[in-house]
């Protein structure tokens, strides 16, 4: 399960590195999930180094 306050972007990628690279499926609910992933913070950060 995956809970915080993910960005969709975020959220989308993660779920597909999971499925397509993790032989795991993402729980609906908590009572079921044997991991739960939480995201603390989402912030799009980009830096230029010249």
């Amino acid at each position: 399960m995956i809970t915080g306050k993910p960005s969709p972007t975020l959220l989308v990628q993660v779920q597909f590195d999971i499925l397509t690279y993790i032989d795991i499926k993402v729980a609906i609910s908590t009572n079921d999930a044997d991991l739960i992933v939480e995201i603390l913070d989402d912030v799009l950060n980009s830096a230029i180094a010249s």
